[in-house]
């Protein structure tokens, strides 16, 4: 973000810029000279005081970094499950991106590496991410009603890359089913050395 400062004569005065809180740092520069944040932190304010010129110049950069969001536990419609967050833009599944595998047969491993890709083809110009994932090997919707816990968290899963859009941008294109929480695979919590995106290796079951 660039602001242009431009008082009709040099005066002093303070120019507050805002530090979001889904932002990991705040970079600064005044008429393209680096400035430390002070005693700023996120969710706060930057306080700029100085001799103001006309022409003076602010840019503030603020890393749009993907982020895996999980809910508090007492929220039981979301527990086990993470929503994928970039910068303040909330993320979302869509059923045709997935290359044919049903919604409700994915899991998202969201310790694994997570690559944002600009798609300037795509629903006006987006950026989109990918992220390592599982899909059961047989349909969930075919398994019975209850059944041993063992069984469940054996059941086979393949690896596969899962493909988010901004959650602004569903329903765009034809009907389909989209999920904004995803079920996480039961080995991404207690480990935090996931497979990179595309890798080939037998996943844990």
């Amino acid at each position: 973000m660039k602001l242009a400062i431009d008082p009709a004569h040099s005066a002093a005065f303070t120019v507050y810029l805002r530090w979001p809180a889904w932002a990991s740092s705040a970079d600064v520069l005044v008429n393209g000279q680096p400035v430390a944040a002070g005693v700023s932190k996120r969710g706060s304010y930057i306080a700029l005081s100085r001799t103001w010129n006309p022409g003076d110049s602010v840019s503030l950069s603020l890393p749009m970094q993907p982020v895996a969001m999980a809910a508090n536990p007492r929220l039981t419609d979301t527990y086990g499950r993470v929503a994928m967050q970039r910068g303040p833009l909330v993320y979302a599944l869509e059923q045709m991106d997935q290359a044919g595998i049903a919604l409700g047969d994915v899991f998202v491993r969201p310790a694994g590496t997570i690559v944002a890709e600009p798609r300037r083809d795509l629903l006006g110009g987006v950026t989109v991410l990918k992220i390592s994932g599982q899909a059961a090997e047989r349909s969930i919707s075919e398994e019975p009603l209850y059944q041993p816990l063992t069984a469940m968290m054996n059941r086979a899963k393949r690896l596969v890359t899962l493909t988010f859009i901004p959650y602004y941008a569903i329903g765009n294109r034809d009907p389909n089913p989209m999920e904004v929480w995803v079920p996480v695979t039961r080995d991404s919590l207690v480990s935090s050395s996931a497979l990179p995106v595309g890798e080939k290796r037998p996943a844990a079951q």
